[in-house]
């Protein structure tokens, strides 16, 4: 949870010290990834269980 709100809190900064369009980027990119390590993380985990059964 501390991870996520040190984003939102580093969005709201370039928000401020930028145009909206790059804020616009960098929020999208940095919940492309998010994301992507998300769907990594429960990639490997899959596997792990179907491993370990």
């Amino acid at each position: 949870m501390g991870v996520y709100a040190a984003l939102v809190r580093h969005q709201a900064c370039l928000l401020n010290h930028s145009g909206p369009a790059w804020a616009a980027f960098q929020l999208i990119h940095s919940r492309l990834l998010v994301g992507t390590f998300t769907l990594a993380l429960m990639r490997h985990l899959f596997h792990q269980s179907l491993w370990d059964s």
